[in-house]
């Protein structure tokens, strides 16, 4: 949970929230927790660092679920259907009353019926500017193409499988020690990018690692006293480009292979 907070607060921070996020993970109760604390970094009174204090009224009207600028959406009895939507949509297109955004968490979105995403679709594709839709799931793959390519994809793991590296896929130590090339020459990773390409989930693992890489390098450099404004600012720039590969990758999943290998070629040369 942690790397998707740190995604999230790397997002307010420097006012780049997306209106839509798909959040994806084994436990849900992980999930609620995330969320909890996006509203909370938009509500909280008392902050620190960056951290909400989970004592303010907004924090606990955020924990109660009765804050007037937050929904919640559960299925009726075995789906989310399209009268939830409506209402759904009806409510978002009023001004917020408490905090600057509204936000919407669509708790299983793999039961949203046809009808309900179909009319889920147009918001996504035109939202309010201050709505931010997060739907929740296990894997990416459960809910339509046409809704998860309007969505930034959170990857929220358990506890356990954030420290467990059985789980990670055969090709993430070869990534690793490309991206720790830094600098260094572009080289072909034509192996990497086949495996990377095989499906969406590998491509989650891809964008995870890569930000992971990037993060760590960014503070090694700060660390040792070696961060330039350039240099900040070209990390600034790769992070975000992980960023916008997902969203241009997720659209036309057919181009995988070619954001893949424009990634590489611009992270080596980004780093001479």
């Amino acid at each position: 949970m942690a790397d998707a907070k740190r995604t999230l607060l790397h997002l307010k921070t420097n006012n780049r929230m997306p209106h839509g996020l798909l959040f994806h993970g084994p436990s849900l109760p992980d999930h609620k927790e995330v969320f909890s604390y996006l509203v909370k970094l938009e509500g909280c009174e008392h902050q620190q660092n960056e951290v909400p204090c989970d004592t303010c009224t907004p924090c606990k009207k955020i924990d109660e679920n009765r804050h007037a600028d937050v929904l919640w959406v559960s299925p009726l009895k075995n789906e989310i259907v399209v009268s939830q939507v409506a209402e759904l949509l009806k409510w978002i297109h009023i001004s917020p009353h408490e905090l600057q955004r509204k936000f919407v968490w669509i708790r299983t979105g793999h039961l949203l019926n046809i009808s309900a995403a179909n009319a889920l679709l147009k918001t996504l594709e035109e939202p309010p500017p201050y709505a931010v839709i997060v739907i929740s799931v296990d894997r990416p793959d459960q809910v339509l193409l046409t809704i998860r390519s309007r969505l930034m994809l959170v990857r929220i793991p358990t506890n356990n499988s954030e420290t467990n590296n059985d789980e990670f896929p055969e090709w993430i130590s070869d990534l690793k020690e490309t991206l720790h090339c830094y600098p260094g020459k572009y080289q072909d990773q034509s192996h990497l990018i086949d495996m990377i390409s095989e499906n969406r989930e590998q491509f989650v693992w891809f964008l995870k690692t890569a930000q992971e890489c990037i993060l760590e390098l960014w503070k090694t450099a700060f660390k040792n006293g070696q961060l330039s404004p350039a240099k900040q600012a070209k990390f600034q720039q790769l992070f975000q480009m992980t960023l916008n590969i997902e969203n241009r990758a997720y659209k036309k999943y057919g181009n995988t292979s070619l954001h893949l290998h424009h990634f590489f070629m611009t992270w080596m040369g980004l780093s001479t």
